[in-house]
């Protein structure tokens, strides 16, 4: 096993489990790249979703030009160009640079038309790095595809595992040599 993903329902916990994990690491010394997807939230409302790395960019657009999805009306829909542009040249400076653990925060149907950066997700998981992300419960070919890998141990976190699956977490990416 040398790439981790959690799944589960919305507002379970994932993302927290991820940054308790990620904060860890960053105590002990151990750097990330990688990305979080975060709301985008006018009035109080979400509006939408956007990239956020984890390390410095140069010129790194503002929130409003790194939307990755959109609602309109009750429908989602991807920004595929945010992905292909932005989140490809995240995955390929995560790739590139000296960081250990990649944080990928949440791969989802946002990207399901997103082609160059799902090659870029499956060249980091290809690679010597280790992977934490967070991955949709959706049934769709590239998410599948992730899911049924050697390399990834894929955990459900739920009410009741959510509390100490950070800790399992850690001790399994320690196992791994991070």
């Amino acid at each position: 096993m040398s790439n981790v993903f959690l799944t589960g329902a919305i507002n379970i916990g994932k993302s927290t489990i991820v940054s308790r994990v990620m904060a860890e690491f960053l105590r002990t010394g151990i750097s990330t790249a990688g990305f979080y997807t975060l709301p985008y939230v006018i009035g109080g409302a979400v509006k939408g979703y956007y990239i956020h790395p984890l390390f410095p960019m140069e010129l790194l657009p503002l929130p409003e030009k790194r939307i990755i999805g959109t609602i309109k009306g009750d429908q989602w829909a991807g920004v595929t160009q945010t992905f292909e542009s932005i989140g490809t040249e995240i995955l390929e400076q995560s790739l590139a640079g000296t960081a250990d653990l990649v944080i990928m925060d949440e791969l989802g149907f946002f990207e399901e038309k997103a082609f160059g950066f799902q090659d870029r997700v499956v060249e980091l998981l290809d690679s010597p790095k280790t992977v934490l992300g967070v991955i949709k419960p959706s049934n769709l070919p590239f998410l599948n595809d992730i899911r049924k890998r050697d390399d990834v141990w894929l955990l459900e976190v739920t009410r009741a595992n959510r509390s100490h699956l950070a800790g399992r977490v850690l001790e399994g990416l320690r196992g791994n040599g991070i």
